[in-house]
């Protein structure tokens, strides 16, 4: 009869008196990954093999502990195995409440065994496909307790359950006399080389696939894990390994030489002896070719690590039956020696007959072997295809990007060749409106145009302008600015202190670039590709993978994915300090980009301490009168300025102004900037004399570094301002040195000068200084307009240039411009012609 009609429910018999649904459970136990337990006096173990599901998982636990006197391993459904974990833990609570005792091992192992049982017998349920080895010590001494899904519960001195266990309990077998009297530390090494028989020869145990349970006298239920279990398997290393396979080869030879008389018999004693020895290895072979037709037979479904595990096998096998044969034919060999022909004829063919088969055991060891070797190779060649396509994959698709850049490229540069001959044609007819301007012989009419703008209130945008805008990577910029990191800052930021190799600089310049656009779609695969390739080939601590982790968070940290930043910039900081010391300026940059991103987040308080280990570390390696030093001092003063730790700012900026201009000299852009930003601590306290007295140092410095000594005829923007508050009363326009003067403030080409100005004018409308407030910041709007593209300025028509041409005035109290307009004249007819005035 078929076999699957009567596994349809665990409650049908077939007709040999089998519970196919429970053997099928119990197949499902012998799946699962090994588990082994022994026990001695007064001690018992139990280890198990973790398996975990791929490289990205971790391992399964295997081990639970149901009380301080018990613990259990499971093999098989672990889904299965935890819920009957569960129901021992709740039958230990429940005596510990009732009795105010542990429970009796034997009283656990009933109920485990009604547990089990009840599956079996009722209609609808189906077997827990899990088996379970239960270690505990109580007042009767150490146990151990098999189960298995038929609801079986064995008391055993050593025992191993799961996938291989058949090498486990050859091994405890033969050794299970040792048990009774060994320490703990000698049972768990025991333990331990059982369960390393039932790994594959390719495989060994190591601290993530092991656990470890022990309990005993005096001793409560310790699971050991991962540290614990390599101290154990120091120890286990020491032994040399040997295959069941190869350990049951030696058993034959035992049973040939329990006689020791063998050999001193007569040729027809040893004739039958013969017999029976053949007749059993015959029956021995016949059950071993069973077993690996039936197996050949199961290799379409068969994983390659299967057909390898099963090659192996055979090939031990084979080795076995040869090692057999070559015994029993020396043995014969040494019987019939000295024998006539014809007085031993049966001994002398049981002798031909093993030769043949030694022979063909040869030549099944030589083809096993070439067909592993075949296996091996095909299996390498299989795993160099795979990697030339993930290659392939990898340059199509930067083959993709590199193409979309260049079709990109391709289009700007057309939009830029057209923009060029666009100005050209606009620059070649301003020249011959130039040339025609002598004919113009009409009177001009002068009309002035007053544009109102009226006194301003001080807003809080214009008090936030005071100090550093995004100028610097390692600058502690605040949440209002928006735009992408800048490319060299962000190179800066990452490589600082490292030099970038050659093999990389391609690709981390093209990851910049992308990332300075704000292309981030492109920028981040791209990286994590690097930081792929880089830890396959130079492993996950090396400083280029820190190099890549860096440039990662930055690109992160301009999309807003603050938390990602900060794990990828913690992750960098351990390589870097685990690469190249904890005082090297790579580990003080990674520092300052986690400052920087704390102070982002708005956590100034966790990210003060951070800035000052990277200032120890600066001043350790460069000295305390380093720029990048005062650098580190202009960002730790910012910190604390977001605290209202003002002593402290000023301190700091005090120290990094001294560096600066002791270094780099009074003329370099950073005192400048130091100088703003004191003057922002300054007024945040009220300090506006201190503040108004750098805001003129910054300005009479530019001025003078451009235009020479400060003089009557050659005076600052800020002394023509305050001049013009002087005379705001009498009604005077500007005359032509504050024209002159203007002029020059504006074509001073310098962000911060700019800067320097809006805030100046903030804090004299703040002193109710209007007039002088309105020249500054009219000069810092023309700072700006002056320094635009030269496109911008072009499109806005022919009557925008000549009113920029037109000299503008400021009388009274307020700011008004003034434009002249051509009435008659050749100039104002070839407009006309032209179509440029209606």
């Amino acid at each position: 009869m078929f076999r699957n009609q009567y596994d349809s429910d665990v409650t049908v018999w077939s007709p040999q008196g089998r519970l196919h649904q429970v053997e099928y459970a119990v197949e499902a136990m012998k799946q699962g990954s090994a588990t082994v337990g022994i026990k001695s006096d007064t001690h018992a173990v139990i280890v198990a093999l973790k398996r975990a599901q791929n490289e990205l998982s971790s391992h399964q636990k295997k081990i639970y502990e149901i009380d301080t006197h018990a613990g259990v391993s499971i093999a098989g459904l672990l889904s299965d195995g935890r819920i009957l974990a569960r129901f021992l833990q709740t039958e230990c609570s429940s005596w510990r409440w009732d009795y105010k005792q542990p429970v009796p091992i034997k009283k656990l192992a009933e109920a485990m065994q009604l547990k089990l049982q009840a599956n079996t017998q009722y209609y609808g349920r189906r077997p827990f496909g899990v088996g379970i080895l239960v270690a505990g010590y109580d007042k009767d001494g150490a146990h151990i307790i098999q189960t298995d899904p038929s609801a079986e519960v064995v008391s055993m001195h050593g025992t191993s359950i799961g996938a291989r266990s058949q090498s486990a309990r050859t091994y405890l077998e033969r050794n299970v006399e040792k048990f009774e009297k060994s320490s703990p530390e000698e049972l768990i090494v025991h333990a331990l080389l059982a369960l390393r028989d039932t790994l594959p020869a390719e495989e060994n145990l190591s601290a993530q696939n092991t656990s470890i349970g022990i309990v005993g006298k005096d001793a409560p239920f310790t699971l050991l894990e991962d540290g614990q279990v390599a101290v154990h398997l120091n120890q286990v290393s020491t032994h040399p390994r040997t295959t069941a396979q190869a350990q049951g080869g030696a058993e034959p030879m035992q049973i040939l030489h329990t006689n020791p008389g063998f050999r001193h018999s007569s040729v027809f004693d040893e004739t039958s002896k013969l017999d029976t020895i053949m007749s059993l290895a015959g029956s021995t072979i016949q059950a071993y070719r069973q077993r690996k037709i039936e197996s050949l037979a199961k290799m379409s479904n068969m994983s390659q690590d299967d057909v390898t595990t099963g090659l192996r096998t055979v090939q031990q096998g084979l080795e076995a039956l040869r090692e057999e044969h070559s015994t029993i034919s020396n043995t014969l060999e040494t019987s019939v020696k000295g024998v006539k022909d014809d007085e031993a004829p049966l001994p002398k063919q049981k002798l031909t007959q093993i030769n043949d088969n030694l022979d063909k055991l040869l030549c099944g060891v030589d083809e096993t072997s070439m067909m592993l070797m075949v296996f091996q190779l095909t299996q390498g060649m299989d795993a160099q295809h795979q990697k030339y396509q993930a290659q392939r994959r990898r340059l199509c698709q930067e083959n993709a990007w590199l193409r979309d850049e260049l079709s990109s490229t391709q289009i700007k540069l057309q939009a830029s060749e057209q923009m060029v001959a666009q100005l050209e044609e606009e620059n070649k007819h301003l020249k011959y409106m130039a040339s025609i301007k002598q004919f113009d012989d009409g009177a001009q009419a002068d009309t002035k145009t007053v544009v109102d703008s009226g006194p301003q209130p001080v807003t809080s945008e214009t008090l936030q302008e005071l100090g550093f805008g995004p100028e610097d990577e390692e600058d502690l910029n605040t949440t209002q600015f928006a735009q992408p990191t800048p490319a060299h800052s962000m190179a800066a930021s990452a490589a600082v202190g490292y030099e970038i190799p050659a093999r990389l600089r391609t690709l981390h310049n093209l990851v910049i670039q992308y990332a300075s656009q704000g292309r981030y779609e492109v920028a981040v695969p791209l990286c994590k590709q690097a930081l792929e390739d880089l830890e396959k080939t130079s492993g996950h601590d090396h400083p280029d993978v820190a190099t890549m982790l860096n440039i990662l968070a930055l690109v992160y940290r301009d999309q807003n994915k603050y938390k990602e930043a900060a794990n990828l910039l913690n992750e960098a900081l351990s390589i870097r300090e685990k690469c190249l010391g904890e005082s090297h300026p790579a580990v003080a940059a990674t520092l300052n980009n986690l400052a920087v991103l704390f102070g982002k987040r708005g956590k100034f308080k966790d990210a003060e301490p951070l800035c000052k280990r990277a200032l120890e570390i600066r001043e350790k390696v460069f000295g305390d009168d380093h720029p990048d030093v005062a650098k580190q001092l202009n960002n730790l003063a910012l910190l604390c300025q977001n605290q209202g730790k003002y002593e402290e700012v000023e301190k700091y900026y005090k120290r990094a102004l001294e560096i600066y201009e002791s270094k780099l000299g009074p003329d370099d852009l950073n005192v400048a900037k130091t100088k703003n930003n004191l003057s922002s601590a300054y007024l945040k306290q009220g300090k506006y004399k201190e503040a108004e007295d750098l805001y003129k140092q910054i300005l009479t410095r530019a001025h003078e570094k451009e235009y020479g000594q400060v003089s009557g005829d050659n005076k600052t923007i800020w002394q023509i301002a305050e001049d013009r508050e002087e005379n705001k009363h009498k009604g005077e326009g500007a005359t032509a040195n504050e024209q002159a003067g203007w002029a020059k403030a504006a074509k001073v080409d310098n962000p911060t000068v700019t800067t320097t100005l809006k805030n100046l004018g903030a804090l004299y409308r703040r002193q109710g200084k209007y007039e002088a407030a309105e020249t500054l910041e009219d000069v810092a709007l023309r700072a700006k307009k002056q320094h635009e593209p030269l496109r911008s300025a072009a499109l806005g028509g022919v009557d925008e240039m000549s009113q920029s041409m037109m000299a503008s005035t400021i009388g009274g109290s307020r700011s008004s411009m003034t434009t002249s307009t051509s009435q008659t004249g050749l100039k104002n007819k070839l407009m006309n012609a032209l179509g440029f005035n209606s």
